[in-house]
Order: C-alpha cells, then structure tokens, then sequence
C-alpha cells in the first residue's frame, strides 16, 4: 500500500530512465508460455468452422451470424460477473477453469462437425464463449499486475506474440493432418478434422501448468513504480460528473467499434469464398498470413503503443483501419486481399494495445471489473454486429458490411478523443 504524504510535505522526485524500473513479476514469462497450448486451436477451428458451415452445410449469412451471436452472448453473460469475481478470489483458478472449459468447447465442436450438426456447434459455442470471458479478463489483470505501467502497452503485446504463434503452429498441424486425409488421400471426416481434439489436450495440459506457474502474490507495486515527479492532482482533476460522462463516452465508442469490426470481420471470409478464392487450402491464408505478421511485428507495435501519444495512436488506427477495409472490397486478387488483411490486422493489434494499456491504468483494485466491463460491452457489439452484418451480407449486398464499417470508424475518431480528454486527467495510474 502506497503511503501518501500530505500536500505541504510533498517534494519533486525525479523521474528516471524507464529502464531502471522493474518491468515484470519472475513468474510472468512462464505464466504467458502457456498462451502458446491455449492458443494452437485459435486459427484453425475458427476457420473450419466457418469453412465448414458455409460450404458443407450450406448456411446463410445470418446463420454465420447467429453461430457468432450465440458465442458471444456467452461471453457477454459470463463477462462483468467474471470481473467481478477475479477482483474478490482467486484469478489462477479462473484462468484454469477457462482453460479446462475451452477443452470441453473444442471437443464438442469436433463432434458436431463430424456428425454434421450445426445445432452442436451452436450449443459448443455456448461453452467456448463462457471459456473466452472466464479466461481472458483475470489473465488480463493479472498482466496489469505483473508489469510496470511504463511497459504495459509491450505487455500485452508479449501475450498477443504468443497467442498468434501458438495459433500459427496450431495451423500448420492442422493443415498437415487435414491435407493428408483430404488431397493424399480418400476422404477421412473423422481424421481431417482430429487437430480440433489435439487443441483440446492442450488446454487441458494448461489447465494442469497453470496450477504450480503462477504466484498471485508476486505483483508490480504502486511503491516501487512512484519514482516520477509527484504533484497535488487535485487542482488538475476534472468533476467527478465530467469524468463520468467521459468514461460512459470512452465505453460507448467501444461498443460501437466492436459492433463495426464484427459487421465486417465475420463476413469476410464468406465473401473471399463466394467472390474471390474458394479453395479452403488457399483460402486459410487471408487467417494465416495476418497472424504471422501480426506475431513478427507484435513487439515493435508493443513498444510503440507504450511512446505514442493516445490522441495520434487511436487517430491514426481508426483512419488507416477504415481506408484499408474500404479497399478490401474492390479486391479481386486474393494475394492482395491477403497483403490488406495483413495491414489491417497491425492496425487493429496497434489500436488494441493502447487501449488494453489506457484500461489497465483506469482503476487498480478494481482491475478485473474494467475489463469485465470492456469484455461485456465488447460482447454486446460483437452480438449485434453479427447479427447486423449477416442482415447486410444477405439482403443489401456482400460488400456492405465492409463499407459500413469504414464510414462508422471513421465519424467516430472526434469523440474517441473528447472520451480520453475528459478521463486522462483521473486514471489511477498516470504516467508523465
């Protein structure tokens, strides 16, 4: 606990190198090495069963996003009460139990692909989208936890490094064993799609690690960051009234970017099928190529987030985003498709980890209900983004989530930052 000295005593510290400051926990690098077994399913599932739906069972854009909506809800209704719970109990055993619940999610998808049931998948969904909230907003706080504030931002970026290439093996495993029993040889339903139960071992396997890695009591402290300057804050806080309607600001262009990107991202690989490439083999690389990338370049866009002023970083990830996704809808080479889809998704990392970075820094005991409640209002975008893009995609016309998505992203960008303006002045944690 930070002892605060009163204001007639306090005196300027000097602020050092951010390299002199402790950067993580002992425990943090072994706690993220685990994201790789987690993660190996990622890519691979997510496209098959896209693949899978569209072209095997013949469902419709709103069904594609009935399956999305139907994940997410999931995730929504687990999502605020899990941040509440990873701020009063025990995160490591959260974290095991989404772990354990994404194995159960993988092993019934696989047997409702092979058994043609797209009603499994929907009811898998269900348990994978409870695995995703249950998992990902302790392990989030415990990110925060475990590293300075000055290194947040390249935190995050460590864990997405090790997400994509967790996701890029999970792949080409699956690739090879789905190549093998569908082009080399006679078709084999239950042997092409097996890597789905060799991500299920995984997440059992980190189920089990998580256990004896992590250390909950070893935390980055507020004591051992205090080396800047410090000053009376209460002459430059905003209201409380301000700084609340800020914060419901912030959160609610949240919520619209995450109904935008879903009305856009769901459908994309629908339409590269229907208009541009429908070899699955070929067509996994619009997934493959942009996590590969993203994984190479994770660290760098880490780095930059932690130096970049917030106002030019989100400006710049919401311009750029938008022009490249108005592009990708006048595509008709799927290598270039794919090259888009590679500076897409480096904008969207870029723009992830400034705000993963800001959120962290909002509240620090109350660390687990901020990104319960990013993750709920996330959801809540991603339901009704699916759920409006798959309306687009089926009686407008295939290009129209894409352009609603470009338009929406960019009219948002002015109130993004008044958002940041009216709340940057009350975070908990600041940085100079």
């Amino acid at each position: 606990m930070v002892n605060i000295l009163p204001i007639w005593k306090m005196k300027s510290l000097t602020i050092v190198d951010k390299k002199e400051i402790q950067q993580e926990t002992p425990d943090f690098k072994r706690m993220l090495n685990q994201i790789l077994v987690v993660s190996l399913g990622f890519l691979f599932t997510d496209y098959f069963i896209i693949y899978f739906s569209n072209q095997v069972l013949n469902a419709t854009g709103l069904q594609l996003g009935l399956y999305y909506s139907i994940y997410t809800a999931a995730s929504f209704l687990t999502s605020f009460l899990i941040g509440y719970l990873s701020d009063k109990y025990s995160k490591k055993n959260l974290i095991r139990i989404g772990s354990f619940l994404r194995g159960i999610a993988y092993i019934g998808i696989y047997l409702s692909i092979i058994s043609f049931s797209i009603m499994g998948i929907y009811l898998s969904s269900i348990v994978l989208g409870a695995a995703v909230g249950i998992f990902w907003i302790p392990f989030d706080s415990l990110i925060a936890e475990k590293t300075s504030k000055y290194h947040r931002s390249s935190a995050y970026a460590k864990k997405t490094f090790r997400t994509d290439l967790g996701s890029i093996i999970g792949v080409f495993i699956g690739l090879f064993i789905y190549i093998i029993f569908t082009e080399f040889q006679d078709y084999n339903h239950l042997l092409a799609y097996s890597p789905i139960i060799i991500y299920a071992l995984g997440n059992f396997i980190a189920f089990l690690r998580f256990a004896t890695i992590i250390d909950e009591s070893l935390t980055i402290s507020e004591k051992e960051e205090r080396k800047e300057k410090i000053s009376n804050k209460r002459t430059n806080q905003l209201k409380p009234t301000k700084y609340k309607f800020g914060l419901m600001l912030f959160f609610s262009v949240l919520f619209i970017i995450a109904l935008i990107r879903a009305t856009a991202s769901i459908f994309m690989m629908p339409y590269i099928l229907n208009n541009i490439e429908n070899s699955a083999v070929l067509s996994i690389w619009v997934y493959l190529s942009p996590a590969i990338f993203c994984m190479i370049f994770a660290p760098k866009l880490g780095h930059l987030g932690d130096s970049v002023n917030n106002y030019l970083g989100i400006s710049l990830a919401c311009i750029f985003g938008g022009v490249v996704t108005f592009m990708m809808i006048f595509c008709r080479s799927i290598w270039i498709f794919i090259l888009l889809g590679v500076f897409d998704s480096l904008i969207i990392y870029f723009y992830y980890f400034i705000i993963r970075n800001y959120l962290s820094r909002i509240s620090i005991t109350h660390r687990g209900k901020v990104f319960g409640l990013y993750s709920t209002i996330n959801n809540i975008g991603y339901i009704i983004g699916a759920i409006f893009g798959g309306l687009l995609f089926d009686f407008i016309a295939e290009t129209a989530p894409f352009i609603v998505s470009a338009f929406v992203e960019w009219s948002l960008i002015p109130i993004f930052l008044i958002a940041i303006k009216l709340t940057k002045s009350n975070v908990k944690e600041t940085i100079n």
